[in-house]
């Protein structure tokens, strides 16, 4: 049996989805296509456009035969973190030959040869790489130089676009699992971030059309509104979603968030100051919140001394900014410290090829025969029921299935009808099947 496995956001699944999903099917002559899914929060540290069970559903109809779902302590991370998450639940499969994404060129040979040069980091590489920094240059900047020295300037566009960036963050990964998996680059069909409409719209052009028609109260059905940007055969679970969300959705979940947020941040600060009261110890800001992925001790501090000023979370974004964090980056800090994901328990999930899990959020049926197979070969436990996973994960997986549940049940609270499908809990969910 052969199978390719494709990591994703899926916010929402769309047309250029379904081309690569296709793509890898008739290149690789596969038999199935897995998806690893992001789950309800993503990677931008944001709150996902419709649930994960909805994008699901929109997977499998639009040409996707099982999809898993990836920890959100992996998902919500930096793209070396989603990377290596992604690629370690691939390879603990057992029975996943090839592993395709898409790219901005599909140049393999060109990524694997820098893919090779950032994991061995040779002498050369290392002195450019440290005289960027030292001349104030953004990590990004100072090792796209350091390559360059090294490779050439035809190595550039491979370190500047982000599709081309996730990439080279697969090889590395499986290069330090010594995995056995191939890949195979399908070159993406527009552009990444680009607003622009049309059969290829990026999910960034989709969901601001979406605010747009929000914006002027349009009452257009969903279903007409995004006939042209998702498959014909996707698009129905979406249009139940939003229409069940109502238009202002968006603007909603947005409100709600910067509630959770300002409320976690004021609890976990004002604590700490309690504490350090009673203690006599000098409060220290820059511990408050740096124990979370993605904090560093100086954003603590900044958190701590601009609370104050907080109206919204994306004025406070802004007022976090440096030269040093990108604003992707803050948000993803941000959206740890509402999750509470500790850096030391993602160091571990990681550091453990065996501290982890496989959950399934949905599947065809025709594609009984691939979860006899995956059940069959994998390496880690396969969850098809959560009240399971809690009674036989243990440690680090335990913690991060845990974190899965509530994040999940906190993304709902987020929406205007919370109860929709009739249950609250993730605990209480099973599988899609189409």
């Amino acid at each position: 049996m052969r199978i390719v496995g494709i990591t994703a956001e899926y916010n929402p699944f769309h047309q250029g989805h379904a081309w690569q999903a296709s793509e890898a099917r008739r290149r690789s002559g596969a038999d199935y296509v897995i998806a690893v899914m992001s789950p309800d929060f993503v990677q931008s540290g944001d709150p996902a456009l419709a649930d994960k069970y909805t994008r699901t559903c929109m997977a499998l109809h639009g040409g996707i035969d099982l999809v898993l779902e990836l920890p959100v302590s992996f998902a919500c991370a930096s793209a070396e973190t989603f990377a290596a998450g992604a690629v370690r639940i691939f390879h603990a499969l057992g029975c996943v030959s090839q592993l395709s994404f898409g790219t901005e060129n599909e140049d393999l040979s060109m990524l694997e040869t820098i893919a090779g040069l950032l994991c061995e980091e040779p002498e050369d590489y290392r002195q450019v790489l440290t005289e960027g920094l030292r001349r104030g240059l953004g990590f990004p900047a100072a090792r796209a130089a350091a390559v360059c020295s090294v490779l050439g300037e035809a190595a550039r566009p491979f370190l500047e676009q982000p599709n081309n960036i996730l990439a080279l963050e697969y090889l590395k990964a499986a290069r330090r699992l010594d995995s056995p998996l191939t890949f195979l680059p399908v070159k993406r069909r527009g552009s990444y971030h680009s607003l622009e409409g049309g059969p290829f719209a990026s999910a960034t052009a989709i969901r601001e059309k979406l605010r747009q028609a929000a914006r002027t109260e349009s009452e257009t059905d969903p279903s007409q509104l995004l006939s042209r940007e998702i498959p014909e055969a996707a698009l129905p679970p979406l249009a139940e979603y939003l229409s069940t969300e109502g238009p202002s959705m968006l603007a909603h979940r947005e409100e709600r968030l910067d509630l959770l947020l300002r409320s976690r941040l004021l609890s976990v600060c004002h604590l700490q100051q309690i504490q350090s009261t009673l203690s006599a110890d000098a409060f220290d800001a820059s511990r408050v919140f740096s124990s979370c992925l993605d904090v560093s001790p100086a954003l603590s501090s900044r958190i701590c001394r601009l609370l104050p000023s907080y109206e919204t979370r994306e004025q406070f974004v802004e007022l976090l900014l440096t030269k040093d964090q990108t604003r992707r980056r803050i948000r993803r800090g941000l959206l740890h410290i509402l999750l509470d994901i500790q850096a030391d328990q993602t160091a571990a999930l990681l550091a453990d090829p065996d501290a982890a899990y496989v959950r399934i959020l949905g599947f065809r049926k025709e594609a009984g025969p691939l979860l006899r197979h995956i059940r069959k070969h994998a390496r880690l436990p396969v969850i098809t029921k959560p009240a399971d996973g809690l009674r036989t994960l243990t440690g680090p997986a335990r913690a991060s299935f845990q974190l899965d549940l509530y994040a999940s049940d906190l993304y709902r609270l987020l929406g205007d009808h919370p109860d929709r499908g009739g249950q609250k809990l993730d605990i209480q969910k099973g599988p899609v099947i189409t």
